[in-house]
């Protein structure tokens, strides 16, 4: 029997030893939320004998609070029985804390008591912090080279202006789309600013050539991204830009360039960059040719699906595509062509508001702000510029198509000066305010904005 009683007392000697040098604080907690023991660890966090802790609510001790937590978890884990675990800043420590809760099971299988295991990880969190800071710093500084890098191209081709930058946000909302992490994502954004620079060495004659290019001058234009992977592979990028900028116009079924990849060849931010990239080219305008138009560039991707684009890229991009607002504001004088054209645009699935008295719209515009307002200039009750300078005094989130008859053209020069989108010769073509309209709702996806790095941190 003593021999009995002896090993006892070593073992809860032996306990207790474990128990005290352990590093991480262990406090043992009852079903009524009252400490009935820890260790020299949580002593020493909280700054006091043992003995004087024990009996005091953990909420108290830990917390600081009079009242138990509005969602406590013992609750959970004696419900679920499986452990929680968190990080949080405990402002009545001054520390920010890594805790595990956990139930200890009587041999009814009831929770009994609950340990608590708390880790101060203040200087772990405050160098994590710091190092998400410098790498914020350092993709800015790479977005900002990447963006200077990106207009300079586009000086020499002012047809392309704005292209990367389209292809950059597309490509973010693929991936966005695709679930992607952030890092990824925030490649796709570099990636799509930069996927065109190689463009530097093409002669400028050739980039705004008004006309088709001849093969050899589609040949010369195809360099530009062994070019670009060439200026690119020796900056030493968090993400593949150099390889993406090389492999944009490879194609699934081996047809693309410059060497012919096929499928598992090509890297998924270069297949996200290939779609973005040909949505972004058939709804602007290039030199040689109108721009073809949203409708164009769906039947593009639907058709090369699974042949010579990524399917799991393509039903991304044409998610975020029929995410487009398609609310469309109209505003003419004229009844035959308001109703004409509040007939067609609700046809083509747009829920449209259309208003023959600019006052009105106006009114109606303040209580509910349209993404698309296609209006007319001259209007008795008043001027079409006018209204525009009103409605944007509302929002500067808005795309405008106006419409202008003969001899309205200085009054077309100041609306595009306002921030007009598109401007249509009346007698009006559909086709061509469908495009317009349907060129205004993409770049309105376009210009959608991330949530900035820094306000993920």
């Amino acid at each position: 029997m003593r021999d009995s009683r002896g090993k006892v007392s070593r073992d809860a000697e032996q306990w207790r030893l474990i128990f005290d040098s352990m590093i991480d604080a262990v406090i043992i907690v009852s079903s009524d939320l009252i400490i009935t023991r820890l260790n020299k660890a949580a002593a020493r966090l909280f700054k006091d004998n043992p003995k004087n802790l024990v009996g005091k609510s953990c909420f108290h001790l830990i917390y600081g609070r009079e009242k138990p937590c509005e969602v406590c978890p013992h609750k959970r884990v004696s419900e679920s029985g499986k452990h929680e675990t968190w990080d949080e800043y405990i402002p009545h420590l001054g520390k920010t804390m890594l805790i595990d809760v956990s139930s200890i099971i009587d041999k009814n299988g009831a929770s009994s008591n609950f340990v608590h295991v708390l880790r101060d990880i203040t200087e772990i969190k405050s160098i994590k912090f710091k190092q998400k800071k410098s790498q914020l710093q350092l993709i800015q500084s790479f977005k900002g080279i990447a963006q200077a890098m990106g207009k300079m191209v586009e000086q020499r081709d002012p047809y392309t202006a704005g292209h990367s930058e389209g292809v950059s946000r597309l490509s973010v909302a693929i991936g966005q789309q695709m679930g992607m992490d952030e890092d990824t994502i925030e490649g796709l954004r570099v990636c799509g600013l930069l996927h065109d620079v190689g463009k530097i060495s093409v002669p400028a004659e050739i980039l705004t050539k008004p006309t088709r290019l001849t093969d050899l001058e589609h040949g010369i234009v195809k360099l530009h991204s062994i070019t670009g992977y060439e200026i690119l592979k020796n900056i030493n990028f968090p993400w593949p830009v150099a390889t993406v900028t090389l492999q944009h116009h490879e194609r699934l079924d081996g047809s693309g360039y410059p060497d012919g990849l096929k499928a598992e060849q090509i890297i998924m931010e270069s297949r996200v960059l290939s779609v973005a990239d040909v949505v972004d080219a058939m709804t602007t305008y290039r030199p040689y040719r109108p721009a073809l138009g949203l409708g164009a560039a769906i039947d593009e991707i639907k058709k090369g699906r699974r042949v010579i684009y990524d399917h799991e890229v393509v039903d991304a991009c044409l998610e975020v595509i029929e995410k487009i607002d398609k609310r469309i504001m109209i505003v003419d004088d004229e009844i035959p062509i308001l109703n004409m054209l509040k007939d067609f645009f609700t046809a083509t699935r747009y829920e449209v508001l259309a208003f023959d008295s600019p006052k009105a719209a106006l009114k109606s515009f303040a209580e509910t702000p349209f993404p698309i307002v296609l209006t007319d200039l001259n209007m008795p009750e008043m001027h079409g510029l006018e209204l525009i300078r009103q409605m944007k005094k509302i929002t500067s989130d808005i795309q405008f198509i106006v419409l202008t008859g003969y001899g309205e053209k200085e009054e077309a020069v100041e609306a595009l000066r306002l921030g007009v989108n598109d401007f249509i010769d009346k007698p009006v073509e559909l086709k061509a305010i469908k495009d317009a309209v349907e060129k205004a709702s993409f770049q309105r996806l376009k210009e959608e904005k991330l949530t900035p790095l820094s306000q993920r941190i």
